[in-house]
């Protein structure tokens, strides 16, 4: 086992390591546990101790401890980085789906499943670059995984100080016990990745500088190209199951907003959303809180046909979306006049102890004030 090149893989900062001691399995298939931050570098003999699944000796203020696996902050003395990832806390994701959004990026990303049975995904270099840069660019794609859950990013920091107690925050690292491991590369018929053969992919798949700085999803859909990350993400990928109904009232308001004269005969947003919902789909209940559209039964279930996305404006009034209801006649740049007018009608629906239902009248109360 070669333990020098999965070292030189992982370069990050010498000066300090993180280590795990195992506890428990949770009933979600969480293992969980303890995990500490050195103050004196790690070792060659960790990093084997770490892929051979054997414990290994830390030293501690009190004496030592036998650590289980080994964890390192990306980013060296210097605030550089050779590869950064993104932890994804879906511990039972669509792997197919995973891949096809990995696809949609312009280089390279290697997904691992995680200690905690989550994901994660990473990208790696040629050459160093500085912590901030690939912090940035990680940030620029993560609303992408929005199903898998995105956590962190590493690196966390964008800067170390040591000299001044910044020792950066750790990531634990793959292949623990790479003979029989749980944290292992995952191939893209979701299959278990040896150590060997994740060396041969982490050469295929090391980008430059300049491609980082490149990095980007191309997305397919141009209709929702100046919406949302969430809705971007959704028109391209789909909808996940139990969300449907929501998704599909939030992307036509979003189309009536940005295409008002499209509304109803060829083209309009109801038949373009369409796409995502085949007719003989019986609709699902929705995963967030109760709630009933106008007009329907008691007790009925908060689902939204297609065929009930009509008067979206009094829907929205009824069901906690004043704000957006008031700013129905914007086209685009809703969101940025819901944020400079917000304190105002917060105030007024304070001082008029009004209840959601009631949102119309401070929102007219606004216009008033506006107009006079």
């Amino acid at each position: 086992m070669d333990v020098k090149r999965f070292k030189d893989i992982f370069t990050g900062l010498e000066e300090r390591f993180g280590y795990h001691i195992a506890d428990y399995e949770q009933g979600d298939g969480k293992k969980s546990g303890s995990s500490f931050t050195s103050n004196y570098p790690h070792t060659l003999e960790m990093w084997g101790a770490h892929l051979h699944g054997k414990k290994f000796q830390v030293k501690t203020k009190g004496g030592t401890k036998e650590a289980d696996s080994l964890g390192l902050c990306p980013i060296n003395k210097d605030s550089k980085c050779t590869w950064g990832a993104i932890d994804l806390d879906n511990y039972k994701p669509s792997i197919p789906e995973l891949f096809k959004k990995l696809h949609s990026l312009n280089i390279s990303t290697i997904p691992f499943r995680s200690k905690s049975g989550g994901i994660h995904l990473y990208i790696f270099l040629k050459e160093e670059v500085p912590a901030l840069l690939m912090r940035e660019k990680l940030h620029s794609i993560k609303n992408i995984f929005g199903v898998e859950q995105p956590d962190k990013i590493f690196p966390v920091q964008k800067y170390l100080n040591l000299e001044k107690g910044s020792a950066g925050s750790w990531i634990n690292l793959p292949y623990h016990n790479a003979a029989n491991t749980e944290r292992y590369m995952i191939k893209e018929d979701g299959n278990k990745a040896t150590l060997e053969e994740f060396f041969k992919k982490h050469e295929e798949s090391l980008i430059t500088p300049a491609q980082l700085k490149k990095l980007t999803c191309v997305l397919e859909d141009e209709w929702f190209k100046d919406g949302s990350p969430c809705l971007q993400t959704l028109a391209s990928f789909g909808i996940e199951e139990g969300d449907r109904s929501e998704v599909l009232l939030d992307m036509t308001r979003y189309l009536k907003l940005r295409f008002p004269e499209k509304n109803g005969g060829v083209g309009n947003p109801v038949a373009r959303v369409c796409r995502f919902s085949k007719p003989s789909d019986p609709p699902q209940p929705s995963r967030r809180a109760p709630r009933s559209a106008p007009g329907a039964a008691p007790g009925r279930p908060s689902c939204v046909g297609l065929q009930e996305l009509g008067d979206l404006d009094d829907w929205y009034s009824a069901t906690g979306y004043p704000l957006l209801s008031a700013l129905r006649q914007q086209p685009l740049g809703f969101q940025q006049l819901v944020h400079q007018r917000r304190k105002e009608i917060v105030g007024l629906a304070a001082e008029l102890k009004v209840s959601r239902r009631g949102a119309p009248a401070v929102v007219q109360r606004v216009e008033g004030r506006e107009d006079g």
